[in-house]
């Protein structure tokens, strides 16, 4: 390890050092601390908290490790031997031993132990190179607890069993910005388990002092700071920022823009519903805000679309695309929370389009379920809480309205929450730094399945690009033969769900 530095073990009561063999002793200790997966959630490439910031925070005070994708027991799975080919080849020995640095809350449990390295394995459906940017943070963390000068990074092809592998350098400029922003995390962390008041974002306005009688003219969400944010505004309006918000700023100039913070809102609370909820309120008091994402309405179909009335004639027939329908008679979205995640468990939904192809995906997808309905923890059948910003050519060219509405395929089990809908076309939103390609090939089970449930021509991808702001987009036609195939292993599953599941629920 560097210098003369060993890695040192985390210690049990007993003096023993901590094992995720033991894993209710591992989890409990790792609560305590941050740890290179937890890192690797926390903070974002350019450094900024990602939108996990107080996800993590939550799991941590509750004891919850959060819903874990049949992908990851098949990476438990094969990880011995995995690492036993590392340690015939590099004569690293796997690890299941908890470190900690000289932060004693800075932990790590790296797959395998050399002299001066460690190892990090994955189990994967795209290749190493588009993993390297996603585990950065996890590998440097891990050099970074357990002094070690490089990492390497052992990538499985998930589906041939191919190994690729390649040595990744120490960054210490790297490794210093991650244990700032840990620090930061545990001392919120201790703070919230204290009682105090630990904020999950703000809500926040912007206004001109040209014009103090108006109020403030925009509405936002943050869950960093707001001066973070407000900065983060300006360097976007002075690069040429197209949005309203952006032409008005540059328009008065910087001295005459401010910021006020209207609201921190709490760890209960939902940030979104907060920041619709004033710019509402202001609306409805003849505020002239210049958000162009917080005006939504329940179209003539009872569906929350964006305000467009030509939407209303479009779409008031509902006889395309099929929308779940709850027991009040209106169309299923997360607002009815309990039946949608049901319908999600019951159903096969996008998320698991990808598993229901391979044996062993499918068989731990089937566990899930079945713990699910069972009264077991549910995952979430899409992020319908996070903000999709399809361009206004979209909207313009096909008529793309944004939807948070469950679909139905022919068979009602077959469900999906594309992120917009059109004319015979849908959308899919992505947040990416990995190249449109890569995820076309790693994404195709997904987007074939929203094709297949909604009946749609083709489905347009929105890739947007992290730091970069471009977005990049293609068109992804019908792929009939693997729709079939989807289709016919989907049945496979739900038949097998019946006859194992709960008999309460086998008539639902």
């Amino acid at each position: 390890m560097s210098g003369a530095t060993l890695p040192q073990f985390t210690l049990s009561d007993d003096g023993e050092p901590i094992d995720s063999l033991n894993r209710a002793q591992w989890l409990l200790r790792r609560r305590s601390g941050v740890t290179a997966t937890e890192i690797n959630r926390l903070v974002l490439a350019n450094g900024n908290r990602s939108a996990q910031w107080h996800k993590v925070l939550r799991e941590k005070q509750t004891g919850d490790d959060g819903y874990k994708a049949p992908s990851f027991q098949h990476g438990i799975d094969r990880e011995p031997l995995i690492a036993a080919w590392v340690q015939e080849n590099f004569a690293i020995t796997p690890n299941t031993r908890l470190f900690q640095g000289e932060n004693a809350r800075h932990l790590a449990t790296p797959d395998g132990i050399g002299k001066r390295e460690v190892s990090e394995i994955k189990t994967s459906s795209h290749p190493l190179s588009a993993n390297l940017g996603k585990y950065r943070d996890q590998m440097q963390w891990q050099m970074h607890v357990t002094g070690a000068e490089r990492c390497l990074f052992v990538v499985e092809d998930r589906d041939s069993t191919t190994i690729e592998h390649r040595w990744v350098d120490r960054d210490t400029t790297r490794i210093g910005m991650l244990v700032t922003r840990a620090d930061e995390f545990l001392h919120e962390l201790d703070s919230a388990l204290s009682g105090a008041s630990s904020p999950a974002g703000f809500i926040y306005g912007i206004g001109c002092t040209c014009h103090r009688e108006a109020g403030v003219r925009y509405v936002g969400m943050t869950d960093t700071t707001v001066a973070r944010r407000f900065a983060q505004h300006w360097s976007t309006a002075a690069s040429g920022g197209a949005l309203p918000l952006y032409f008005w700023m540059r328009a008065h100039g910087k001295e005459n823009i401010y910021v006020v913070e209207l609201e921190a809102v709490d760890q209960d609370a939902r940030i979104l519903t907060r920041e619709s909820r004033w710019i509402a309120t202001l609306r409805g008091q003849g505020a002239d805000l210049l958000n162009v994402h917080g005006a939504w309405t329940l179209g003539a179909d009872g569906v929350r679309r964006e305000w467009e009335t030509r939407d209303l004639a479009r779409f008031g027939a509902g006889s395309w695309p099929r929308f779940a329908r709850a027991t009040d008679g209106k169309p299923l979205d997360a607002r009815h929370r309990e039946e949608w995640l049901f319908a999600g468990c019951n159903g096969v939904t996008e998320r698991d389009a990808a598993e229901v192809l391979y044996p062993s995906l499918r068989a731990s997808l089937l566990k899930q379920k079945l713990r699910s309905l069972s009264g077991g923890p549910t995952p979430l059948t899409g992020d319908v809480d996070i903000p999709r910003f399809i361009p206004a050519w979209a909207k313009a060219e096909h008529g793309i309205v944004a939807n948070a509405m469950l679909c139905i395929g022919e068979n009602p089990r077959h469900v999906a929450t594309p992120d917009g809908i059109g004319e015979r076309v849908i959308c899919e939103v992505i947040t990416s730094g990995v190249a449109i390609d890569v995820l076309l090939n790693a994404q195709a089970s997904r987007l074939q399945w929203q094709l297949h449930v909604t009946a749609a021509e083709s489905l347009l991808l929105f890739v947007h690009f992290n730091h970069t702001r471009v977005v990049e987009h293609v068109r992804v036609s019908r792929d009939e033969s693997h729709i079939l195939r989807l289709a016919a292993a989907a049945d496979s599953l739900l038949q097998v769900l019946d006859a194992a599941k709960p008999s309460e629920f086998v008539a639902q």
